[in-house]
């Protein structure tokens, strides 16, 4: 039997790739040629754990100290352009990174799960594929195409109901067509059909027999059975106070 050992991992990224030769990255080394006489905000980190002579040293380097990296023994200080190479000489100092701006890509599923790249590849946009959303229901939006739906904790309803919000959330990553954004805000799979299957409240809770009793089951088969001349990916993650597999 295999067995699944949980390790964390912590992953320090630098902004750029690092100059071997002098201990700081490609971006820093850039700066050099084009802005010598600039100030630039640095990550410096060190060989040992950070002291105060360091600090000292990056005030005596006409730099100023911002805060500190504790776990990857690190300083975060804004230093002369012309004192970077001054600094990663000195032995403490294991290498210098850009400490630069990151930019979020959450409100664009499409760009960053690499589903625009495989449209412009391959011309793929989920079209004759069906995917089942297991959670708290599906509120009507025009970027959405519903074609079915079943309500498991409220067997009066017929869908487009979702009082937490996170079924219509996770919809709109998996199928947003971009209608109500002029098509600026695209799902992974714009063209995909998707089956509403109501299994939480607006307590964002649900009995593990929702969905798998006598009575549960013919309305999921129905559902799926809808578009059964299209593929069905079908997920969910359920969590108890004793974690176990359910198929």
């Amino acid at each position: 039997m295999k067995r699944t050992v949980p390790i964390l991992a912590i992953v320090v990224m630098f902004a750029g790739g690092l100059h071997a030769a002098n201990h700081y990255d490609d971006k820093l080394a850039e700066l050099l040629k084009t802005r010598p006489n600039g100030i630039v905000r640095v990550i410096i980190q060190r060989t040992v754990p950070v002291n105060a002579a360091h600090a000292a040293e990056i005030s005596n380097a006409g730099g100023r100290v911002v805060g500190e990296l504790d776990m990857i023994q690190a300083q975060v200080a804004f230093l002369p352009v012309s004192q970077l190479e001054r600094m990663a000489a000195n032995p403490t100092v294991k290498n210098i990174s850009i400490d630069d701006y990151v930019q979020g890509q959450a409100g664009q599923p499409y760009v960053v799960s690499g589903a625009a790249k495989a449209y412009d590849s391959y011309g793929v946009t989920g079209k004759g594929i069906g995917v089942a959303v297991v959670d708290s229901g599906i509120a009507p939006h025009p970027d959405l195409k519903i074609l079915k739906a079943v309500d498991f904790v409220d067997t009066t309803r017929t869908g487009g109901y979702d009082p937490f919000g996170h079924g219509t959330h996770v919809a709109g990553i998996v199928a947003g067509s971009g209608a109500a954004s002029n098509g600026t805000y695209k799902g992974i799979a714009r063209n995909v059909n998707l089956v509403d299957l109501r299994v939480l409240d607006a307590a964002k809770r649900s009995r593990l027999s929702n969905g798998r009793s006598r009575i549960g089951i013919p309305p999921v088969r129905t559902a799926i059975a809808s578009i059964s001349e299209s593929s069905i990916c079908l997920s969910a993650t359920v969590r108890t106070n004793r974690p176990r597999s359910i198929r």
